[in-house]
């Protein structure tokens, strides 16, 4: 069974989290958090090198970022598809994603 790293409070984390939710895919949540507190544990380098969550263990060996973990729950279990039929929409999907809100710009 895969076995998803990070902590509730990160949106980072619960993003792959929801996609194994909708497409009913079993996993395990294994807590694991970054920086220098107490509950850190350098180990954890092993699963997602810069230190980051969210980290997902599979079978071939671990995956970290959001993204990559995205494509690979998406081609690893393509029934209930996340993305759209079309390549335009799929494209949409990628582009929404890789916008980064912040405060609005006002032109001057």
């Amino acid at each position: 069974m895969m076995k998803l790293h990070g902590f509730s409070s990160s949106n980072y984390y619960n993003v792959p989290k929801l996609a194994f939710l909708e497409k009913g895919v079993k996993f395990e949540e294994i807590q694991s958090y970054t920086g220098v507190s107490q509950d850190y544990k350098p180990e954890y380098l092993d699963k997602s090198p810069l230190g980051k969550v969210p980290a997902l263990e599979t079978p071939e060996g671990c995956i970290s970022e959001s993204r990559a973990i995205l494509e690979y729950i998406e081609r690893a279990y393509p029934q209930h598809s996340l993305l759209p039929e079309t390549p335009f929409g799929i494209a949409k999907v990628q582009e929404l994603s890789l916008i980064h809100i912040s405060e609005p710009t006002r032109p001057y």
